[in-house]
């Protein structure tokens, strides 16, 4: 058996669709929009009412639906992710990658982080008050 030399592993941990969104936030691991038989890990870039600025998607800002959440790969221009298919819904989510398990050398836990220039440009569900209105 031989592996790609740039192959890792991640170690995925089961959790549910509701909690699956933490701050900050997390590697996910879910099915792809694109293939439902491919499960692939993205790093989630926005959460619903979200507004994001994207890099290649049609439009080039986007507020994320309910339900949804943006997903990137750590290698923009390389990866299929939220700028191929748009945002994704959360009902596609089955785990958080915790930990790189392959290589061996590359055993390590998988921080939580976000690059600060893929940070959400507002959040529009903490603008508004329990009304519904902008304060």
């Amino acid at each position: 058996m031989s592996f790609a030399s740039n192959l890792e592993l991640a170690w995925p941990t089961a959790i549910h669709a509701k909690s699956a969104l933490p701050t900050p936030p997390p590697i996910t691991c879910l099915r792809s929009p694109k293939n439902p038989h491919q499960k692939i890990i993205k790093r989630v870039i926005a959460l619903e009412g979200d507004f994001i600025k994207t890099l290649g998607y049609k439009n080039r800002y986007l507020k994320v639906p309910d339900g949804h959440f943006w997903i990137e790969g750590d290698h923009h221009g390389h990866s299929l992710d939220s700028n191929s298919f748009g945002p994704v819904s959360l009902g596609l989510v089955h785990g958080r990658a915790s930990h790189i398990i392959w290589p061996p050398n590359r055993w390590q836990r998988i921080e939580p982080s976000l690059p600060p220039e893929r940070r959400p440009l507002l959040n529009w569900q903490a603008h508004t008050n329990e009304e519904g209105e902008e304060d």
